[in-house]
């Protein structure tokens, strides 16, 4: 989504980019969420049906020195994830792969796993987040 846009729709997407937030631990607020897509490379996909906002993404490009991917830092949406879900994502994949990138990645709660594979999607597994509290 172009950002001259984003404050017509930032009322309908903020929603769910909020559940997002809310899963992300402490580590981002919707505010900072917004931040990301109006001060810095982070841009915005959004998922709807006759106009109503269905869910969103919001990405950037991760540059590692052999490859580039697409990080997908926040998704969130209405439940059940299909269909808008899926068609998000393949929109993703078209964009990434238009831009050169190398791949997909993502952090996300362990749910996702079923959710790619349900949606025949195949990942493999790099990593695990771990946090100590202090």
């Amino acid at each position: 989504m172009p950002l001259d846009v984003l404050p017509l729709f930032w009322e309908r997407v903020a929603p769910h980019l909020q559940k997002a937030a809310d899963k992300s631990l402490g580590r981002y607020n919707l505010e900072d969420i917004h931040d990301l897509l109006t001060q810095y490379d982070y841009q915005l996909f959004v998922a709807y049906e006759h106009w109503d906002v269905q869910g969103a993404a919001v990405v950037t490009a991760v540059i590692y020195p052999r490859k580039t991917l697409l990080n997908v830092a926040f998704l969130g949406g209405i439940e059940p994830i299909e269909p808008w879900g899926p068609t998000l994502l393949d929109l993703l994949q078209v964009y990434a792969g238009g831009m050169g990138y190398d791949g997909i990645e993502t952090q996300a709660r362990l749910g996702w796993a079923k959710k790619l594979i349900d949606n025949g999607y195949s990942y493999k597994r790099v990593a695990e987040i771990f946090e100590i509290e202090l």
